[in-house]
């Protein structure tokens, strides 16, 4: 079952130490860049939207915003995961760096298939990486460094492109993010996309295997779990209203459904407080 998520605009990263667990993938989707970065030579089963690609070498993987995708690998495999995520902040703060991706950003993901050589040389500027996880902004440049790396020294028969798809689906996800604090009609939705409603619901639950208001909901969610812990707010009812619930009780349910805890206690649980400026990221 897809899901949506959300790292924020600035940048992040999840690293997954070997063996691998085994979990089955799951179809998810965001607003962002994000960067898989695997240097073991394992067999990879990838999905890019209805694109499929298995691999058998290291690579790093750039998947573009709100493109449908995964990735699978062998139960117990010997496979290290380093997941980078980098949005709109990021990407204007470092905008000369990044300028080497305009050529990649036509396409839903590039696959960057590298040599051992490549792979021997980014474990340790990934080592180095991951030794810096208490200086955030030491990370971004050392993930720039390793990205900078894989885009100079790659050739181009070792570039694997997935063509961005042509499914409406797509933007009117892109849509949902853009204004899920907005009320939001599904027949304005459909008009929007010069589609019927029916067709709109129809082609939105076979393309993600969710409603319109299941995703809507779960951006809704993603995003307040962002305001809390770097956003400004003064209340639990102000972050619901900057989301787009009109009723602090809804919001109260639903966040408890979706995340398993309240607003309240994943507030506590970061030790997040009512602020009137944004944290740094």
């Amino acid at each position: 079952m897809p899901f949506y998520e959300d790292y924020g605009f600035d940048f992040s990263y999840a690293y997954f130490p070997s063996p691998y667990p085994g979990t089955m993938p799951a179809m998810h989707l965001h607003p962002h860049y994000e960067a898989l970065l695997i240097l073991d030579r394992v067999t990879t089963d990838a999905r890019i939207n209805t694109f499929p690609l298995c691999l058998e070498q290291p690579f790093l993987e750039l998947c573009a915003p709100f493109c449908l995708h995964y990735a699978n690998f062998p139960t117990g495999a010997p496979i290290d995961r380093t997941v980078f995520y980098f949005g709109e902040k990021m990407l204007a703060d470092y905008a000369v760096p990044f300028g080497k991706l305009d050529s990649h950003r036509e396409f839903a993901s590039t696959f960057f298939l590298l040599s051992d050589e490549q792979a021997q040389e980014l474990r340790q500027m990934q080592k180095h990486f991951l030794k810096k996880a208490h200086y955030p902004e030491q990370q971004k440049l050392l993930f720039l460094l390793l990205l900078n790396a894989v885009l100079d020294d790659t050739p181009e028969e070792s570039i694997i492109r997935s063509p961005a798809t042509t499914n409406y689906i797509n933007s009117v996800i892109r849509h949902l993010n853009e204004h899920y604090a907005e009320q939001v009609s599904l027949e304005e939705l459909a008009s929007a996309f010069f589609v019927s409603r029916s067709k709109l619901c129809h082609d939105f639950k076979a393309y993600t295997g969710k409603t319109v208001h299941q995703i809507l909901l779960e951006i809704r969610i993603s995003r307040a779990l962002y305001i809390i812990r770097f956003g400004v707010w003064s209340s639990i009812g102000d972050v619901a209203a900057q989301v787009g619930f009109g009723n602090g009780f809804h919001f109260y349910s639903v966040f408890r459904k979706n995340v398993g805890i309240s607003p309240m206690q994943y507030a506590e649980r970061f030790h997040a407080k009512p602020r009137t400026t944004s944290l740094p990221q």
